[in-house]
């Protein structure tokens, strides 16, 4: 549902609850799944695609498309590879907004940040493994 309603569903690790959609943007077509982009921003990083690489590889890869929320296999682009670049400014946006925010509402946040950033390394060293135990089982 792309209304920007709650959707109930089962997850990797247990069930959720997500909020998918987030409207309408002002031309009219409904956004996508923010679990997608951010999916789609996190692969194009782990992997070192290029835009245009990332949404092409997602269409031809079924653990990309489980990782990022589809329930099932789409050979289709999940969206235009310009998406992904209005998505990161939206989100450097957001950055620069928090920037104005209170310093005592900043000091709030930093253990959430950091937090974040943590888990956002140790993503990326998760990933570092497994494409490094994929080169060894295809070398056997």
């Amino acid at each position: 549902d792309r209304r920007g309603r709650s959707i109930e569903g089962a997850e990797l690790f247990g069930p959720t609850l997500q909020v998918v959609g987030a409207g309408v943007s002002a031309a009219g077509r409904p956004r996508l799944a923010i679990r997608l982009m951010v999916s789609l921003l996190y692969l194009k990083h782990a992997y070192g695609l290029s835009d245009e690489a990332v949404v092409e590889r997602w269409a031809e890869n079924v653990v990309w498309q489980f990782f990022s929320g589809q329930e099932y296999y789409e050979p289709r682009l999940p969206c235009d590879a310009t998406q992904i670049g209005r998505f990161r400014r939206v989100l450097g946006d957001v950055q620069r907004r928090l920037l104005g925010v209170p310093q005592d509402v900043r000091d709030r946040l930093q253990p959430w940040l950091e937090r974040a950033e943590r888990i956002r390394l140790l993503a990326s060293r998760l990933a570092t493994l497994a494409r490094s135990a994929l080169l060894v089982g295809t070398a056997r």
